[in-house]
């Protein structure tokens, strides 16, 4: 060997050394520098009645905006007892003190600073006697505080009197229902209280009604067994109805016999009657908890198991690496190499732990590189770790490389997971160029990832003016207070933050309605098409590509005859609802679609089902290729240890709301729309709140009101003495007349001088949902096509009073006449609570 090869020889062996020598001290200091996920260390709190602990709560170590802690609510019985039992899981408690607030929190009803307790076996148990000033028919918030240290944990609920409520009955039915789910030889006694429909969908397990047969309520051919005790709750408690919720995690052995776990969640809305429980609706979910042993991974897909469409998942452009959510986990598979990578969870190896099993957060994936880094957000109640007991938006990215995941922000909230999850869930991004964006309230924010420096990008943003891709990078959008009157769509990039334009044709406004990937749809609409500001009627809805640097409209979509009244995007596919303009209003005309040929060919991985006889119907990834699948090696990330805060604080307002609806113990929608709110609560059974924790809306109306007869009012015009008659029933002689001359709107008037009143824009809701504020003693004023302005004033189980104010009486009309009158003047409707 020449000596000049030796030396590259000995220099080539050198290099190789100090490579080595770098990567093992590379190593070391990453593995100095991380950590595992901390196991849970809160308490949980029980409430204890007739020795069954129901209403399981969790701890809160920030004090909490309290109005959006609206979770599960304590009845109380006739002794004014309620009993708590606090899991303790090994950990001390230092003391234990509570207050009673009006629903409001502005006014403190009982309070106590230091309560008795007993301790025996990891439990603490107090009892409490709750105030004779609590008024049988009111809610109540009360605030259990338990002391560790130097650390005080908040648990919230609501309290109220079950007197003549039946609620203790109502529990009993729902737990007892839920047992005989499981039990073959009680389950026929299931069959009076189902209410099966051809409609129903007999092949998945996921989700189960009251609808359904009782071979699917039963669980078809799944032997499925509890591996925790069902957790009972109590969301709701009315005259009418009780709403329970029963949680619980069960197993099942698969077709290979290997043992799965799902997570369920049983929604009851039950009525006690003379004789029997009635059982107004039942619903049951059904989610797997993934793991390596239940995969099912294959030469070219990922068996997810039982669980819903909605999948969240991301896969790099070769389709060789995926990542995806499944039941609050966070998990990347790479094809090539055949690992499976838990990249982040709380769950532990104990599925019988409350704490780690709580489901009131989510993970959203950003994006994924081409070797299987991602970017990511945890946002919600954090169940373990350094925010354990906060609720906040944590943005995280995970190196495939080191196996670990750095947290680069943290954004802590006062408002619940339910209430977050509506507020931030249209806009979250990460650039490139290192900026993280949210958009909540009506402002889009940026925050620096290194400096942590906050600022408003774009303010102006309501419901309706404006749409997110789904991978959050770009935003369309029109300026505020013209969402059916702008002649200028602005479409920004969120990754350069460049913003373009784009122009209505002159007579037209523009409107965004989606994006179908990097694509914007919007919809263009005549002005002298929109009547009363109801409707936006589209006779265009376009495709506009903006990825390329000339924008360019690839799709058009356009029918004679026909409106399109509104658009939803699923899986490359536009579904568009259509009306028709007809006898001076419109109407429903039917649906079409619009189908994304290049979306579909773009999709390198995607949501499959496959069906076996014991688990039903299934979701799966299928990957892009087909690759043998010798062993699948499984492994978790670590965290690393943040060197420096990395909390950033934001103004808690931008999270509220004016409206929320509730429905099967969760938060649907976080709105400034009462009409919007009433009709999603209607469809689900639920109930509208404001942002005071005062009731909207529940479906729960009085059978029937007697006609309330208003005063005679003077005015020059029909409208106006409607709008007097109502402003004399508040006691105000403010003449409508006048406001009316001056440009105001019947809204606005309502809106300006009924100041002791909440008064509610419904307009678009149907006659039947509005009759509810009737039922609560409130006129509700509308406008029919040929009886004009009139007042709405009593009804029955079929027909309705409404009070002309012209002719100064009330008249009698068919719900049929009256809704057919009413709809064709433009389904008005302005009310009032106090």
């Amino acid at each position: 060997m020449s000596k000049t090869l030796k030396k590259i020889f000995i220099l080539l062996v050198v290099f190789a050394a100090a490579l080595l020598i770098f990567f093992r001290l590379t190593n070391r200091e990453i593995r100095d520098l991380t950590t595992d996920m901390a196991k849970p260390r809160l308490p949980v709190v029980y409430l204890e009645q007739n020795n069954t602990l129901i209403n399981e709560l969790h701890g809160y170590v920030d004090e909490m905006d309290a109005l959006t802690m609206r979770d599960a609510i304590a009845p109380v019985g006739a002794d004014r007892v309620l009993n708590f039992n606090i899991q303790t899981f090994g950990s001390e408690i230092d003391g234990l003190s509570y207050e009673i607030r009006s629903l409001d929190t502005e006014r403190l009803v009982d309070k106590q600073d230091k309560m008795e307790y007993s301790t025996a076996d990891d439990q603490v148990n107090s009892s409490i006697r709750l105030a004779d000033i609590m008024e049988a028919d009111t809610e109540y918030l009360m605030i259990l505080k338990v002391q560790q240290e130097d650390r005080t944990i908040s648990y919230y609920t609501r309290v109220m009197s079950e007197e003549n409520r039946n609620v203790s009955e109502c529990l009993n039915f729902a737990k007892k229902f839920h047992d005989m789910t499981l039990d073959s030889s009680k389950a026929s006694q299931l069959s009076k209280y189902l209410e099966p429909s051809l409609k129903a969908d007999n092949t998945t397990l996921q989700k189960v009604t009251i609808e359904n047969r009782l071979s699917q309520v039963t669980w078809g051919d799944l032997n499925v067994k509890e591996v925790t005790e069902p957790v009972v709750s109590v969301k709701e408690m009315n005259d009418s109805y009780s709403v329970i919720v029963v949680y619980g995690i069960v197993s099942a052995e698969d077709e290979n016999g290997g043992t799965d776990y799902f997570r369920t969640e049983e929604y009851y809305r039950v009525r006690m009657g003379n004789e029997r429980m009635y059982l107004l609706n039942f619903e049951r979910t059904v989610n797997e908890i993934f793991s390596k042993e239940t995969a099912g991974i294959s030469g070219q897909s990922i068996l997810l198991g039982i669980r819903s469409e909605d999948v969240d998942y991301w896969s790099n452009e070769t389709g060789s690496i995926v990542c995806f959510v499944q039941e609050g986990e966070l998990w990347s598979y790479n094809q090539a190499t055949g690992q499976l990578t838990r990249v982040y969870s709380f769950r532990n190896d104990d599925m019988a732990d409350a704490r780690s099993n709580y489901d009131q957060h989510n993970i959203q994936i950003v994006k994924a590189t081409e070797t299987g880094s991602i970017d990511f957000i945890v946002y919600g109640y954090m169940n373990s770790g350094d925010h354990e007991g906060q609720v906040g938006i944590s943005v995280c990215h995970y190196d495939s490389i080191t196996n670990a995941v750095e947290e680069w922000l943290f954004l802590p909230s006062n408002v619940s997971y339910q209430v977050m999850k509506e507020k931030i869930n249209q806009l979250m991004y990460t650039s490139d160029s290192g900026s993280f964006y949210l958009a909540v309230g009506d402002c889009v924010y940026a925050i620096d990832i290194e400096s942590r420096k906050e600022r408003v990008l774009l303010e102006g943003l309501q419901e309706g003016n404006y749409q997110a891709s789904d991978d959050g990078r770009y935003l369309a959008w029109v300026e505020k207070g013209k969402t059916n009157s702008s002649d200028t769509l602005y479409i920004m990039d969120l990754n350069t933050e460049t913003v373009s334009e784009v122009k209505a044709e002159k007579g037209s406004y523009i409107k965004p309605l989606g994006f179908l990937g990097a694509d914007c749809i919007y919809g263009l609409a005549k002005s002298g098409d929109i009547k009363s500001g109801q409707n936006f009627p589209m006779y265009s809805v376009q495709i506009l590509e903006v990825k390329k640097d000339s924008q360019e409209v690839v799709k058009t979509y356009e029918k004679p005859g026909n409106f399109v009244r509104s658009v939803s995007v699923s899986d490359g596919t536009i579904y568009l609802n259509l009306m028709r303009y007809q006898d001076g209003a419109y109407e429903n005309s039917g649906k079409d679609t619009i189908t994304s040929q290049e979306a579909e060919e773009s999709q390198r991985v995607h949501l499959d089902t496959v069906t076996t006889e014991k688990k039903q119907k299934q979701m799966r990834l299928v990957l892009a290729d087909t690759k043998d699948v010798k062993s699948t090696v499984l492994r978790t990330s670590k965290l690393i240890i943040p060197e420096k805060s990395n909390v950033v604080t934001m103004d808690e307002t931008v999270f509220t709301s004016q409206y929320y609806v509730y429905a099967k113990g969760n938060v649907l929608l976080a709105t400034n729309s009462a009409a919007k709110a009433v009709a999603l609560a209607d469809r689900n059974m639920g109930v509208v709140v404001d942002n005071k924790q005062r009731y909207v809306w529940e479906r729960a109306k009085a059978e029937k009101h007697t006609a309330m007869e208003p005063k005679t009012q003077a005015g020059s015009s029909q409208k106006a003495r409607a709008l007097n008659a109502i402003l004399d029933a508040a006691d105000l002689s403010t003449d409508a007349d006048d406001l009316l001359s001056q440009g105001q709107s019947s809204y606005s008037i309502l809106k300006n001088q009924l100041k002791e009143f909440r008064v509610f824009n419904v307009s678009g809701c149907s006659l039947d949902e509005v009759l509810y504020f009737v039922g609560e003693g409130s006129y509700v004023y509308t406008e029919g096509k040929d009886a004009g302005p009139v007042l709405i004033t009593g009804y029955d189980a079929d027909s309705v009073w409404v009070y002309n104010p012209l002719e100064g009486n009330n008249k009698k009309l068919s719900l049929d006449q009256a809704k057919e009158d009413i709809d064709a003047g433009g389904s008005i409707y302005y009310t009032y609570l106090k």
